[in-house]
């Protein structure tokens, strides 16, 4: 096997891995929720909250933990959150607050004041930690014998209570638990996605072995654009996005028998797709791409280098290709991400044939999505 066929095939193992890799992760995280995982959790929901209102704050975290072992939700943060700090658990209060700002909408309207109270209990973290530490650096007190009391002997009027723990205050409270959670959304609420896709491709072009030493097939890496239009299909936890997609790339070369007359050839692709996407977060969705369908190598007249000068014309050449996208909505309608992907196409055409083997195609490129 050459060296380029081996880049080729180390490159397409590559993809594969990652893209499996990627797909399972995210599946492990966008399980469908079952209608029995509900009830579980509104369960346990219910039942935290009656313990959280008559001050059984222990009882109320382990409701909540439950209903959100049933349910991943960032209102059960919010709640574990309270339930913590109620408990004098104050470390603990501020991780599932943290968390719960990491997963709860941005335009949640607790948000703000959950901001602030991290920083009001993690304040009161610091003063206790720095109080004990200097008590701890304090001369203790000289050792004081006591003489052992008759049972007749009254306690001192003067001496002090056992210091008790320390409670944190916040000038901003922040709403109690919430009592109810939200129905889970659905991962799409649009129908049709509309992107366009800008980046670079690394073509790596096949001699055939009677045509080895006559032609000079080194291609550069290529500018490409394209878009696509899909339907969206709703499975559970994830959806499917099938529809078409195409793609434009320009291929200079230098004309044979000249120094510097530069001429392009074109390579336009049209290709029906399919892209399964698996909700990773609330925001970001990945998965695998697989496509199938046509390209056309446009532009081959006589002098091209692909075929010993002689002019090919139009090819068509059947193609298929396999990738991964990544993509980050910001807002309910729009989305930007990245793709990466890996083509084959194979030449017909007397002419072309005779010279290329094949046509892959390594891509990376940039998404902007709109749904619809």
């Amino acid at each position: 096997m050459s060296a380029q066929k081996l880049l080729v095939a180390r490159a397409l193992i590559s993809l594969v891995v990652l893209s499996l890799a990627a797909a399972l992760s995210a599946s492990a995280l966008a399980e469908p929720i079952t209608k029995e995982q509900e009830r579980a959790a509104k369960a346990h929901t219910n039942a935290g909250v009656k313990f959280y209102n008559v001050g059984k704050f222990d009882k109320a975290m382990e409701e909540f933990q439950q209903a959100y072992e049933a349910v991943p939700h960032p209102t059960l943060l919010f709640n574990m959150g309270k339930a913590h700090w109620r408990n004098g658990a104050p470390d603990k209060a501020v991780f599932a607050f943290r968390r719960y700002l990491q997963m709860a909408p941005a335009n949640d309207p607790d948000r703000p004041a959950v901001e602030r109270h991290i920083q009001e209990i993690s304040a009161e973290i610091e003063k206790t930690r720095q109080a004990r530490q200097t008590a701890a650096k304090q001369t203790p007190p000289p050792p004081v014998t006591v003489a052992p009391a008759s049972p007749t002997t009254e306690a001192r009027a003067g001496s002090a209570p056992p210091p008790s723990s320390p409670v944190i205050a916040t000038a901003q409270p922040v709403p109690e638990v919430r009592e109810s959670l939200p129905p889970p959304a659905t991962p799409e609420q649009r129908r049709v996605r509309f992107t366009l896709t800008a980046g670079i491709s690394r073509p790596f072009i096949g001699v055939q072995p009677a045509a080895k030493g006559k032609v000079q097939l080194d291609a550069p890496s290529l500018f490409g654009i394209g878009g696509s239009a899909a339907y969206v299909l709703a499975l559970g936890a994830t959806a499917l996005d099938v529809g078409l997609m195409a793609s434009w790339s320009p291929l200079p070369y230098i004309k044979m028998g000249t120094r510097d007359e530069r001429l392009k050839t074109n390579l336009t692709s049209m290709l029906a797709s399919s892209a399964l996407r698996l909700q990773a977060t609330e925001q970001i969705t990945v998965g695998p791409t697989l496509a199938a369908g046509v390209s056309w190598w446009t532009g081959l007249d006589r002098g091209n280098p692909f075929t010993e000068g002689k002019a090919a014309g139009d090819v068509l050449m059947p193609s298929v290709r396999a990738g991964a996208s990544t993509l980050w909505s910001p807002g309910p309608a729009t989305s930007v991400g990245f793709d990466l992907g890996i083509s084959y196409s194979k030449p017909t055409g007397t002419v072309l044939r005779d010279y290329v083997a094949d046509v892959v195609r390594l891509e990376a490129s940039f998404v902007l999505g709109l749904a619809l």
